[in-house]
């Protein structure tokens, strides 16, 4: 798990994380608070999450974001990072998708 804080200071903003899926696959996963949605800092923390994972983590050729289908933020904050929509599916009896990247941007 990786902690985002605004430069210059000790304020969180929101963290990045990396995991597995139930079938294996490298998953990128973020959070940040409220007051700091929408002024780039997810995006500045995925690449750089996602850029960590391409050089560090073994055997990695593919990582895959899932967020609900109707959060169409999360969606615009995946295509930004250059990942392209892999898979469709129902969990938590709501519409999920996959996005997967083969590279960082």
């Amino acid at each position: 798990m990786f902690t985002a804080v605004l430069a210059g200071t000790d304020m969180v903003t929101g963290f990045c994380d990396l995991g597995r899926t139930s079938k294996g696959d490298l998953e990128l996963s973020c959070a940040f608070l409220p007051e700091h949605w929408g002024v780039g800092y997810a995006r500045e923390a995925c690449a750089a999450v996602l850029a960590w994972a391409f050089e560090n983590v073994p055997n990695t050729d593919r990582v895959v974001a899932i967020t609900q289908a109707a959060n169409l933020p999360s969606i615009r904050l995946l295509e930004s990072l250059g990942m392209i929509k892999a898979d469709e599916f129902v969990e938590f009896g709501a519409p999920q998708v996959m996005y997967a990247t083969s590279a960082p941007i």
